[in-house]
């Protein structure tokens, strides 16, 4: 499975850093502006072997992991930002394979391997569909699934001690019950009332305020109901002591693809 996907995380105030310690002079509030403070444009594939393993691959299709930002920004302030070091590789790409992580510079070069704390991911390739392909790989599962399927997902819930209850005509309201290391956080979950997917997610610190809130958007590829946009907004004391929106982060995928290769030949 492979899709490109860009993440955007913009914020109406600069970041504490930037105005006490860049020596920028920014002021804390940006009023209706929003400041673009991360960036990344890149394509993601996940693979899954014959005996169950699984790789992944993140490449970027523009900037790097030093430089994210729109590589047309970049050419706008590159000059007036402090010069990479000659020597410096950047990395364009991270592959996790086999037990262990490995970053590549742009010529496909070998930066760094580090070993993983963990064992490889593997999963069961006997049961294996594309139900649970999508479930491993960010939500999502084909369209022809049965009507059992939402059943199967509330069951879920509710084994965990998780209240149910209908929202409206279209969609299900699920309160997930606080754990004891959460901080007395707690978290609300909106569902569609066919596909049993989450439609929004809501997380409330120990006071009862909202600290994120997350929003997904469905659409049916190749028979397939995959998130094709995520946003998320993070919620908590702006530099003026309200509490407001701190941060925006939109996640777009795009050119979503599933296939089965052979490894004969």
């Amino acid at each position: 499975m492979e899709y490109d996907e860009k993440k955007i995380t913009t914020s109406s105030q600069w970041p504490q850093s930037i105005i006490s310690d860049g020596g920028l002079g920014k002021d804390a509030s940006a009023g209706d502006a929003e400041y673009l403070i991360d960036y990344s444009n890149t394509q993601l594939s996940f693979t899954v072997d014959d005996s169950g393993y699984i790789s992944t691959r993140i490449d970027w299709i523009e900037g790097n992991t030093d430089i994210r930002m729109p590589l047309a920004m970049w050419d706008e302030v590159k000059d007036k930002t402090h010069p990479f070091h000659p020597d410096h590789r950047f990395t364009v790409a991270y592959e996790v394979k086999d037990g262990s992580i490995t970053s590549y510079s742009e010529d496909g070069s070998t930066i760094a391997t580090t070993p993983l704390p963990v064992n490889p991911i593997r999963v069961d390739v006997e049961n294996l569909n594309i139900d649970s392909l999508l479930s491993i790989f960010g939500g999502g599962y084909s369209s022809d699934s049965s009507n059992a399927r939402l059943a199967t997902i509330l069951d879920r819930y509710e084994s965990i001690g998780a209240s149910v209850q209908h929202h409206g005509e279209s969609e299900i309201l699920v309160n997930l019950p606080t754990s004891s290391n959460s901080g007395g956080q707690s978290t609300k979950l909106i569902l569609n009332s066919v596909t049993g997917l989450v439609n929004r997610r809501a997380i409330y610190n120990s006071q009862g305020d909202l600290d994120a809130l997350i929003l997904n958007s469905y659409d049916l590829l190749s028979e397939m109901i995959l998130p094709v946009q995520i946003i998320t907004y993070d919620i908590g004391l702006q530099q003026n002591g309200d509490r407001g929106i701190l941060t925006k982060t939109v996640q777009t995928r795009t050119n979503v693809s599933i296939q089965h290769r052979s490894n004969e030949g």
